[in-house]
């Protein structure tokens, strides 16, 4: 192949490349530009249209920026390779260093300098145009320089030496060092794994164990559901850098842990009781607010309750009545009457439920007994549906795990609750068994009538 060939076809290559991503990025910027003054119907009671239209000039601001990016990185490719800048820079350094090791890592680091120098205007744009621009910046030039030039500095304290020994190998190991460099890499990851949240993280962040009891006992129930075992569960100083809430999981093994932005574990949906004892000592929020949310977490205990008790103690009026359901009282959402109680501020309490998330909560036998608890939930004013009740006739053919029918919970914020419920309503009727006076049929404690002939109890 001819020097003349392999440019043709390098630069072919080049240019389906771009022209492909800026294909999709222009349909991109023109389907979410189209859609912007109409709030997508699943979202409508959720998201308002200000809060829409927002969103989407935000991911068109994004999508542009890509393309500028995409650009200029094309720009550098072309300069180094077919402008000669690749050529000039290496015949520069080997006059100043020879043609050795010291040369080889010098050209390297000078190619990743000049491609870091043209991305730091765009990444300095991103941040304090575009996201300043939206609210979700909060880094300042100081601390943006500052963690740019600790990047630059654990690139060169870590890359060099893996680069150096990868060189090292491509000149001594023979004709099988990518299988030696393949294994360094794979070494090299794993131990990067288990530094990262010990030696490199806290450079940038401050670490500090979640201090809040009933929190930390859920984050662990969740993260034990999900099979995982975290060592520990931090919080971060992210609200520096974005307003964006976040989490991660990070480390290896022992040295695993759970790390929340402060951000998020400020707006962190507490439990009744918990938020309004976070809320007796946060600035600014006073005695009358907070009996105000009392009385409303009281009130909903208590109807909840009250459809317990309603559930097991009403007398049926005839064979199948359902007219227990309609004295079984409406439960007020307590999350969204203390939202209303106080507004959310800087140290202040934040209690906004999440209303989007949908949490399962039951798998039943049976599709009528589904129903009859999705009903009693519903009652109660919890707001739940019943899935894969259409299933249940395929057991047999299909594992009973998989068509078994199922009660989801629209908000996951209700399962405490819901679940009490439920464990009241399957414990044992008080009273004792009777019989049935016109068929003989010996009957539980909680049926007002009998099942088989509707003859009164």
């Amino acid at each position: 192949m001819t020097s003349a060939l392999f440019t043709w076809i390098f630069l072919a290559l080049l240019a389906l490349n771009l022209g492909l991503k800026y294909w999709l990025a222009t349909r991109q910027i023109r389907h979410v530009a189209r859609r912007a003054d109409v709030v997508p119907e699943q979202f409508a009671g959720e998201v308002g249209l200000e809060a829409h239209r927002k969103a989407a000039a935000y991911t068109v601001a994004k999508q542009r920026l890509a393309m500028v990016e995409t650009a200029c990185g094309a720009i550098v490719l072309l300069a180094l390779t077919l402008c000669g800048g690749l050529q000039a820079l290496s015949d520069l350094l080997g006059r100043w260093l020879g043609y050795g090791m010291p040369f080889q890592l010098a050209l390297a680091a000078c190619v990743v300098l000049i491609v870091s120098l043209v991305d730091l205007p765009i990444e300095w744009y991103r941040q304090f145009q575009i996201e300043q621009g939206f609210g979700f910046n909060r880094m300042t030039p100081k601390l943006f320089l500052a963690d740019t030039a600790k990047s630059i500095g654990l690139s060169v304290a870590i890359g060099l030496p893996l680069l150096a020994m990868v060189l090292a190998l491509m000149r001594f190991a023979g004709s099988y060092w990518w299988v030696y460099a393949w294994l360094i890499w794979c070494g090299f990851t794993l131990l990067m794994t288990v530094l990262f949240p010990v030696l490199i993280a806290p450079l940038f962040n401050r670490f500090t164990p979640l201090a809040d009891p009933e929190l930390l006992q859920r984050i662990r129930a969740l993260v034990g559901r999900a099979g995982f075992q975290a060592s520990g569960i931090y919080t971060m100083d992210g609200s520096r850098r974005s307003s964006r809430g976040n989490a991660y999981f990070t480390g290896l093994g022992a040295a695993g842990g759970a790390l929340g932005f402060r951000v998020l574990t400020e707006s962190v949906y507490f439990p009744v009781r918990a938020a309004v004892e976070s809320a007796v000592a946060s600035p600014g929020i006073r005695g009358g607010r907070v009996c105000r949310a009392l009385r409303v977490a009281a009130r909903a205990d208590r109807r909840a309750d009250q459809a317990v008790q309603g559930q097991r103690n009403h007398t049926d009026t005839g064979p199948g009545s359902l007219d227990v359901l309609q004295l079984a009282p409406a439960r007020v959402d307590p999350y969204r009457a203390i939202a209303q109680a106080w507004s959310v501020g800087d140290g202040q309490l934040s209690v906004r439920p999440n209303a989007d998330r949908m949490k399962r909560i039951l798998r039943c036998d049976h599709p009528l007994q589904a129903e009859h608890y999705a009903n009693v939930l519903r009652a109660a004013g919890f707001d739940c549906e019943v899935r894969r009740a259409a299933l249940y006739g395929a057991v047999g053919d299909i594992p009973w795990h998989e068509c078994a029918p199922e009660i989801w919970l629209r908000n996951e914020l209700d399962e405490a609750m819901a679940r009490r419920l439920l464990e009241e309503l399957s414990k044992p009727s008080v009273g004792e068994p009777w019989r049935c006076a016109g068929c003989g049929e010996e009957l539980e404690p909680q049926f007002g009538a009998c099942w088989r002939c509707g003859h009164a109890r």
